[in-house]
């Protein structure tokens, strides 16, 4: 015989998980951003210090440089090696914190999506350091007419934005 007593099933049953409410949500999204932030300025200080550590070291050879034939002059020259660490940088940065987020996703949940967006993240990662500028004037002696000057600000802008974008909704 089985007890048919409501209070009996209701007691068996778990409640439902509460939803948050809009005022949860609006913190969780400010704290999100407040991270995103908090990443793309700890990635900019870091490549300024960078840059200046740098730059009393960087050495000029050669004839005069052109970027697209147009010959650069040197503050110029500097500016644009400067705008390329920082933004680079800025990029490291921004790509530690999402292959963080989702090495963490994949330990919770064992998901193969969050494990193959872990290893995507990894690989962009590594391609990133690798073509560091720093790395590439090291590699170079400090020359800065070794260095590869398609330094194009504009991707590295558009990166950033992809990468910050990708960092807050993946905090969500």
């Amino acid at each position: 015989m089985s007890n048919n007593n409501p209070q009996d099933d209701a007691d068996s049953h778990t409640p439902p998980p509460s939803q948050p409410t809009d005022n949860e949500r609006a913190r969780r999204s400010f704290r999100n951003l407040l991270w995103v932030i908090i990443v793309l300025l700890i990635g900019a200080i870091v490549g300024i210090i960078s840059f200046l550590l740098i730059a009393p070291h960087l050495v000029l050879r050669g004839g005069p440089l052109t970027f697209f034939g147009a010959p650069l002059k040197i503050d110029e020259l500097f500016t644009f090696i400067a705008e390329h660490i920082i933004l680079s940088t800025v990029s490291i940065a921004l790509l530690v914190s999402l292959v963080f987020v989702y090495a963490r996703i994949y330990g919770q949940t064992k998901a193969n999506f969050a494990l193959g967006i872990f290893i995507v993240l990894l690989a962009l990662l590594l391609d990133e350091i690798l073509t560091y500028p720093i790395l590439q004037l090291f590699t170079s002696g400090l020359s800065t007419t070794d260095l590869y000057y398609s330094l194009p600000t504009l991707g590295d802008v558009l990166t950033i934005l992809a990468y910050s974008v990708f960092l807050y909704l993946s905090l969500q």
